[in-house]
């Protein structure tokens, strides 16, 4: 493993080598192996087996069909192999046969409890140009140092959180959870060190967790917001403490980030990703947070678009939410009654259920698909108790500078 300053991106990683106590094939010993190891760019962890066995082609060939295991030490259990490509070259008579690890991150070197980590995060948002402390309700704290301002740079995680080797990374949950939703896709953390209190390596955690590669999209946060993230971290943290209030941010925080995802294959799934998310959170609102009943709020003859208005009107009075939508203020200005919330719940419907006599352009599918990602975001931070700037990701166009801020929506009369 490199140490965490000198990882800079996958395709640069060089190959290396583990060591492994055992290579386990159809549960017959090999014994102990060195296996070459290297990062796609997408950031899997492969690995090649064909110098680790003394097998001829056809046994190489069949292990597609064998349970292959490795083992880190005697006590360790070990751990699953996926076969994924086996290719034979006729001009050297050689055979490759390269795997996956069934799970990642794979902990190597099982020890002791550890008490502090170093580990990489991949795929941050671009322009973090300094360190970031961030410190969680429960007082445990997390300090980001970037390697660069570039879009995707790494940066190194550093945290005096304890870890236990039978579950290292249910502990970063509420960090990985925040990050998701600052940059609106997954930030990837792997390359974990854990120590002790004696600064002794206890176990190390190689590999990365679930990584989005492509481009993100504008949202709430970029580095005019930067200043603001440790209060909204430990907002976040705070309100993830509750059982119910964490289910519906990580429900609503996952379709949020697949809305995003799937923004450049299609722009009608990505509307129908964020006004599920809408869904999610805005049914916790209503059931947790402003009072309605079971009943009410399972109500079916009330329109989802009257749920999430009520939901908004909840933390105060909202008022031209359209401001920066165009297109679709002149859409709703020729239908009698209908409002920003009609309008999205509107625009999905018809894509969902499709109607032959609506045409949308890709402008009003744009501004459908803005506007109900930032009304997810406004609401979870409305729910966790922000009442700060965010980035404005309505905006867009000739006249769209970036990093311009709005407020929330209804900041000086939140409450949640």
């Amino acid at each position: 493993m490199l140490p965490s300053k000198d990882f800079t991106t996958f395709s640069e990683h060089p190959p290396f080598d583990l060591k492994f106590e055992d290579l386990i094939v159809d549960g017959k010993s090999n014994g102990r192996v060195t296996i070459p190891v290297h990062f796609s760019p997408e950031g899997r962890m492969y690995v090649r087996l064909e110098k680790s066995l003394e097998a001829t082609t056809a046994q190489l060939f069949d292990l597609m069909n064998k349970s292959v295991q490795v083992r880190d030490s005697k006590k360790a259990p070990p751990q699953n192999l996926i076969i994924t490509k086996q290719n034979y070259t006729s001009d050297t008579d050689r055979t490759s046969v390269e795997a996956i690890f069934a799970t990642e991150p794979v902990i190597l070197d099982e020890g002791r409890a550890a008490t502090s980590i170093e580990a990489v995060l991949v795929n941050s948002p671009g322009l973090i140009t300094a360190p970031i402390p961030l410190v969680s309700h429960a007082g445990t704290s997390f300090r980001i140092e970037p390697s660069s301002s570039k879009a995707g740079a790494t940066s190194v995680l550093k945290s005096d959180i304890p870890l236990r080797v039978d579950d290292p990374l249910a502990p970063f949950s509420d960090l990985i959870s925040f990050l998701t939703f600052t940059k609106g896709s997954y930030w990837s953390l792997g390359n974990v060190v854990a120590s002790d209190k004696e600064g002794e390596v206890s176990f190390r955690l190689l590999g990365f967790s679930k990584l989005d590669n492509e481009k993100r999209e504008t949202n709430w946060f970029d580095i005019e917001v930067q200043n603001q993230l440790p209060e909204i971290f430990k907002l976040f943290s705070a309100t993830r403490a509750d059982n119910l209030a964490r289910k519906a941010l990580s429900q609503a925080i996952n379709f949020y980030r697949a809305a995003n995802a799937s923004r450049k294959i299609s722009i009608e799934m990505s509307i129908i990703a964020a006004h599920t998310a809408l869904e999610a959170i805005v049914n916790f609102i209503l059931a947790y947070r402003a009072g309605w009943s079971k009943s009410l709020s399972n109500q079916r003859t009330i329109p989802f678009s009257d749920k999430a208005r009520a939901a908004f009107w909840h933390f105060g009075p909202v008022h031209d939410l359209l401001l920066n939508s165009p297109e679709l203020s002149k859409f709703v200005a020729g239908r009698d009654g209908m409002d920003a919330f009609g309008a999205i719940s509107f625009f999905r419907n018809k894509l969902v259920h499709q109607d032959d006599k609506l045409a949308p352009t890709g402008i009003q599918l744009h501004e459908v698909w803005q506007l109900t990602q930032w009304m997810v975001e406004v609401l979870i931070l409305g729910v966790i108790g922000y009442q700060g700037k965010l980035i404005d990701r309505r905006l867009y166009g000739p006249n769209a500078w970036r990093g311009t801020t709005c407020e929330m929506p209804w900041a000086t009369h939140a409450k949640h």
